[in-house]
């Protein structure tokens, strides 16, 4: 069966009770996926066995990050140039070119469309390749002890 999954991306691979394969991508937790590379219920990836607390988690740090990213790189952005980015979520980025005109890039900074958009049309293609997620209304419970880079490491490579 063919698949729709770069494994040269780094992948987690479960399979479930029912023989179903579950993917996650290490780059993007807390995000499941069937072989076809269709989003699938978090709770199939629980049956499955992934940690979905632990990656929905990772999945909400990734995205207040790169919110913090956003901050800081605007700050210090260069004065002379007229990009400035109008918002991001799920690693893509709307930009100003200033004039009215912006662009749509993709999470490896590629432009996604041939031509300049309108901010309407900019702001209605971000909405539809970064659709906003929903806080998870489960609570994780999370050990009160100061966490140091070798620990945050330790996580990711015991994946």
């Amino acid at each position: 069966m063919p698949h729709n999954i770069d494994y040269d991306r780094g992948v987690i691979k479960r399979t479930h009770g029912s023989g179903a394969e579950i993917f996650m991508y290490k780059d993007d937790p807390g995000v499941f996926l069937n072989a076809f590379g269709a989003e699938i219920d978090p709770q199939m990836a629980r049956d499955a066995g992934m940690n979905v607390e632990k990656y929905e988690l990772a999945k909400r740090k990734k995205a207040r990050m790169a919110e913090a990213m956003n901050l800081i790189d605007a700050e210090f952005q260069d004065e002379n140039s007229d990009k400035v980015v109008v918002s991001t979520r799920g690693g893509f980025t709307l930009i100003s070119l200033g004039l009215g005109r912006h662009i749509l890039e993709d999470p490896d900074g590629n432009n996604l469309t041939p031509n300049q958009l309108t901010l309407e049309e900019g702001e209605l293609l971000f909405e539809q390749m970064a659709p906003k997620v929903p806080e998870p209304e489960t609570s994780v419970e999370v050990d009160k002890k100061e966490l140091t880079a070798e620990d945050v490491i330790a996580m990711v490579e015991k994946d």
